[in-house]
């Protein structure tokens, strides 16, 4: 499956390469995070998710809103209302 998820809005997420999906920040998924844009990512995985899942990211903040993602996680308490799966494709 491939999943669009956008991420909240608040921060401009960089670019960057495969980050790992966790469930609540611990464990980890078997999937792959990839980027699109400052607000949106892919993620492709066998895992089935609603659209409307909410997620998490993970990573800090590098100034002036800028933040470097090192994670993406599955959860049901995001701190952004807004981020969570919006598409889902099978490919």
């Amino acid at each position: 499956m491939k999943y669009t998820a956008k991420l909240g809005g608040y921060f401009n997420v960089q670019p960057f390469s495969d980050v790992p999906l966790k469930l609540e920040h611990k464990e980890n998924l078997p999937a792959i995070v990839t980027y699109k844009d400052y607000n949106t990512v892919y993620i492709y995985t066998d895992l089935e998710y609603d659209v409307g899942q909410k997620v998490s990211i993970g990573g800090f903040e590098i100034g002036n809103r800028k933040f470097k993602m090192i994670e993406l996680s599955i959860t049901d308490y995001p701190v952004f209302a807004e981020a969570q799966i919006i598409e889902r494709e099978n490919i």
